[in-house]
């Protein structure tokens, strides 16, 4: 039997309820530059870090660096912003003798195991398009080699890089976008269930040793969609 570890972080919202849903951030899942795709299969994970925090008023956050000796690192930063939000923020550490070009790390949300999330089919994942807030296609992508089943690319351009899965009882609605993402999708096997808003869309170049940061969030607001788009519009500022 094949035994594999991966760099995963297992996250617990309040809403619907407490202790229900696990939603797991499989952090990194690839590193990417220039033609080059690291997977993090078997990547050790060599430090993680929890903040001590006395109250609910101050600061809690994970530090978890994955390390690929010679190559790469990672560090994965979730802070919560409250019990229904996290921050992630993905550094992105170049340890090669090489320069780097077109870098980003990718991490990979995964809802199977929050059964008040998971999607049966791609009407029930929302994306903030340019016309308006629309759903995926139903049927997913025919079943490839490795078992996945991603969502249709979307009929309309996305304006944000968010995606947005209401609950089964329609009082709430997951959401997780990385802010400047120039790609969403899904894939939607049942042992997976994930939603990525990943690869930037302007990608840096990495000198050895330099660093590259993307920020983004998870969180589980109420209401439907129009009212998950609103809680990330306000994280970000707007």
């Amino acid at each position: 039997m094949n035994a594999h570890f991966r760099p995963n972080i297992a996250w617990y919202p309040e809403r619907p309820q407490p202790c229900r849903n696990t939603v797991v951030i499989w952090s990194p899942e690839v590193v990417c530059h220039d033609d080059k795709t690291y997977g993090s299969w078997n990547v050790p994970v060599t430090d993680v870090h929890i903040d001590q925090a006395d109250s609910e008023s101050e600061c809690k956050f994970v530090n978890m660096s994955c390390s690929h000796p010679g190559i790469y690192r990672v560090d994965t930063i979730c802070k919560y912003i409250d019990l229904n939000c996290l921050e992630i923020q993905l550094v992105l550490t170049n340890l090669s003798e090489q320069l780097w070009q077109n870098a980003y790390a990718e991490a990979c949300i995964q809802l199977a195991t929050a059964p008040d999330f998971s999607y049966a089919d791609g009407t029930a994942v929302f994306y903030a398009s340019t016309d308006g807030i629309r759903h995926f296609a139903k049927e997913f992508m025919p079943v490839n080699e490795w078992g996945c089943q991603f969502l249709k690319d979307p009929e309309v351009p996305f304006e944000h890089p968010l995606m947005m899965v209401p609950s089964s009882c329609a009082k709430y609605t997951f959401g997780h976008a990385f802010s400047g993402s120039g790609t969403i999708f899904g894939n939607g096997a049942p042992r997976i269930h994930c939603v990525h808003s990943y690869r930037p869309a302007h990608l840096p170049t990495l000198e050895p040793g330099q660093s590259t940061t993307q920020t983004g969030l998870i969180f589980v607001a109420e209401g439907g969609p129009s009212q998950a788009l609103e809680y990330y519009l306000k994280w970000q500022g707007q």
